[in-house]
């Protein structure tokens, strides 16, 4: 839960630097393309602290959850995969969040039956 918590904090600063659809709409072409390359930047910077602080735990974490069974589902290939190159993404971070929540605290899996 706490690198998902984390990886979303780094998201939200990276997309804090870009515009509300509000603003880019009252924006010149020329403050549109500089916000465009502020985001670049953001991305950047983001991509680069992801690679140097966080993915050898995120993979490491992934790999431990699918060593469980917890991360079986198609869509997780590419979060498994993508985490040795990139930043995860929204909804890969949504799907750690969760599969974190079938642990308990002694790292055992919890499953939830209707």
């Amino acid at each position: 839960m706490q690198l998902a918590d984390e990886l979303e904090s780094l998201v939200r600063q990276q997309n804090a630097v870009y515009p509300t659809l509000a603003e880019s709409q009252a924006m010149t072409p020329e403050q549109k393309e500089a916000a465009s390359r502020a985001f670049q930047e953001a991305t950047r910077k983001t991509d680069a602290l992801y690679m140097a602080n966080f993915r050898s735990r995120t993979v490491g974490i992934i790999a431990e959850l699918k060593s469980k069974g917890l991360l079986a589902e198609y869509w997780d290939g590419p979060l498994e995969k993508g985490a040795e190159f990139r930043m995860l993404q929204g909804d890969e971070i949504h799907r750690l969040r969760e599969a974190a929540y079938h642990l308990d605290a002694h790292d055992g899996v919890v499953r939830f039956y209707p």
